[in-house]
């Protein structure tokens, strides 16, 4: 998931510069002529959020890291260790 996650992020971002730099990756280079205006416009912003989505979901479902409340309290071995040095 996160590399399909990555790839529509780098897509999307592809399609806003492309727009602002004066190609049409829609248009041009896929050849989807027929697209409605309003998803056109669009188009990139909703590529790179669901990019981004993606990415977050796969980067949660990983490993869930544990916090330090959860790990194993270590002080006790120290106050029997410092009763054996006396």
């Amino acid at each position: 998931m996160a590399a399909l996650g990555l790839f529509l992020v780098v897509f999307g971002l592809a399609d806003v510069i492309g727009s602002f730099a004066g190609f049409d990756i829609w248009r041009e280079y896929i050849g989807w002529t027929d697209m409605p205006d309003m998803l056109w416009r669009f188009s990139g912003y909703g590529e790179t959020a669901l990019g981004y989505f993606l990415m977050k979901s796969a980067s949660s479902e990983g490993g869930q890291q544990a916090s330090p409340a959860d790990e194993p309290d270590d002080d006790e071995d120290d106050e029997d260790d410092e009763d054996d040095q006396d």
